[in-house]
């Protein structure tokens, strides 16, 4: 049997990165028989969520711990997700770098598992990523500007392809819709449904671990949240139109409802109420995070896996982008004109953008269908390059 040791980026209850692991594991435990061992910012919780072993690896503690699994085991993965970046933090970069070094002392196969790298905006993240990912044996990436960086970089040793990321084929949601039941019969009286997702921008403090600045509004910088308010009110003046002139409906979802749920809360002020539907509760799973998206007729995002996950549920999709993830992803299905930039956000360009995809919702549906099956099956070239790598 394989032993596994996954490093990746998980415990703060963010959905997206829950459904990463999910997809992750379900991909391993199908394709090859392995032990997989989870490190986590809360084993206990990611013991029973994802039914693996799972041990403490925080910033501060578990260094010896994983360090031990990490002895033990035929490969460390490293990913999946954008954990190669200093946009949230300097130093949540040097967490997830510090892995590699202990895998590499360790002594054991390495592998960077449907990674996004960047944005890095320090020369020094990325002369310290460019020597620690040049450790690795194998990296696979989940968009083509990732491969772009890392050339840029010079990093070349490791045995590098363009993928997917694993929620592409996150294993098919069955059983009933639940809450989401009840809040389409509300809706349904609507012509269109839109689901809005959205989250605060960055201008942290890029030596504070992002975990506190994402938590702590104090530590960031004025200036940073008054572009935050100007952004949902100029988001909110477009949706105000969209809903009036095409008889809308809007859901605010989030996921991460601890921090993002207060940006939604704050919309509300600036949304007129007959347009916003305030009963709907986020999912906490990542199923019913599935079932409520299938139930909009397009998606209006920011956070990555939002939008990804309604690109699997073949929905329109339109991104406020915040990050050069979002974009990479958004040129990777041939939606790049349907991009907003968050930190030079243009109300007209947007209006047009979301009209645009509700006029032609049923053919951007069409396509994204066609796209999902190529996406899909690049995202299967991450098990097959792992087993390459084992020697299966």
């Amino acid at each position: 049997m394989i032993r596994i040791v996954i490093a990746s980026s998980y415990g703060d209850r963010n959905l997206g990165d829950q459904a990463i692991a999910e997809a992750m594991i379900s991909h391993l435990k199908e394709n090859i028989d392995c032990d997989i061992v989870f490190l986590s910012f809360d084993p206990l919780r990611s013991g029973r969520d994802l039914k693996v072993r799972a041990v403490r690896s925080t910033f501060f503690r578990g260094i010896g711990e994983t360090f031990r699994e990490m002895r033990e085991a035929d490969v460390v993965i490293i990913g999946g997700g954008g954990l190669i970046q200093d946009q949230s933090s300097f130093f949540n970069l040097l967490f997830h770098l510090s892995r590699i070094y202990l895998a590499r002392i360790a002594r054991v196969k390495i592998m960077g598992y449907a990674l996004g790298v960047g944005p890095l905006t320090m020369k020094l993240s990325r002369k310290i990523a460019t020597y620690l990912l040049d450790k690795i044996d194998l990296i696979t990436l989940r968009d083509e500007e990732s491969l772009h960086l890392l050339q840029a970089m010079g990093v070349r040793k490791p045995v590098i392809r363009v993928t997917a990321d694993p929620v592409i084929n996150y294993p098919e949601i069955n059983g009933g819709r639940q809450r989401v039941v009840k809040m389409f019969s509300i809706l349904k009286k609507k012509k269109i449904i839109i689901g809005v997702n959205l989250r605060k921008i960055f201008h942290y403090r890029r030596f504070i671990p992002a975990f506190l600045t994402l938590r702590k509004d104090f530590l960031n910088s004025s200036r940073g949240l008054k572009e935050l308010q100007n952004l949902l009110q100029a988001i909110a003046g477009v949706l105000n139109r969209i809903c009036d002139q095409y008889g809308a409906a809007l859901v605010f979802f989030s996921m991460l409802d601890e921090i993002d749920g207060n940006i939604s809360k704050e919309m509300a002020n600036y949304i007129d109420e007959k347009n916003i539907m305030k009963d709907v509760q986020s999912p906490d799973t990542v199923p019913e995070m599935f079932r409520l998206i299938d139930t909009f007729d397009l998606v209006i995002g920011m956070r990555l896996h939002a939008l990804i996950m309604a690109f699997k549920m073949k929905k329109p999709i339109v991104a406020v982008s915040y990050s050069s993830k979002v974009d990479a992803f958004m040129n990777s299905i041939d939606a790049g004109a349907y991009v907003n930039d968050a930190y030079n956000f243009n109300q007209d360009v947007f209006f047009t953008q979301v009209s645009q995809v509700i006029a032609n919702r049923k053919k951007i549906s069409a396509w994204n269908a066609q796209e999902y099956i190529r996406k899909s099956e690049l995202e299967r070239t991450n098990i097959m390059m792992l087993k390459g790598l084992l020697g299966e």
